[in-house]
């Protein structure tokens, strides 16, 4: 069994988001690329090595490039969304013996949205 039940865990991680719409006149896609840092606080359910686990915590991205391609008459443009893009995370994972771990997350972010 372990003595650690509690763990911070910072990562750094690379995640490519956005959305596409299809109309009658027009095909656009949305692509937003960040570098996300989330900063998970990790409580392990039991002593054991082989059990269930919690991730909470904050995730700050930072927007690396965004592009639109196909653009309807929406309004926005590229460069027109915020660099910094902020949000909690909240989650389950299992752990096989603390070496394998298999994670189900669940992320809220709070401004994505166009600067203007």
């Amino acid at each position: 069994a372990q003595n650690n039940q509690f763990y911070f865990q910072p990562e750094v991680l690379y995640s490519q988001q956005g959305e596409k719409n299809t109309g009658e006149n027009y095909d656009e896609l949305y692509q937003l690329d960040y570098i996300n840092v989330p900063l998970l606080f990790k409580p392990y359910f039991s002593e054991q090595d082989t059990e269930f686990y919690g991730i909470i915590g904050p995730q700050v991205g930072f927007l690396i490039n965004d592009n639109i391609k196909n653009q309807a008459n929406t309004g926005y443009q590229d460069d027109e969304y915020n660099s910094i893009d902020f949000g909690a995370l909240l989650g389950v994972g299992f752990s096989y013996l603390r070496t394998w771990e298999f994670e189900f997350r669940y992320l809220y972010g709070f401004c994505v949205y166009p600067t203007s």
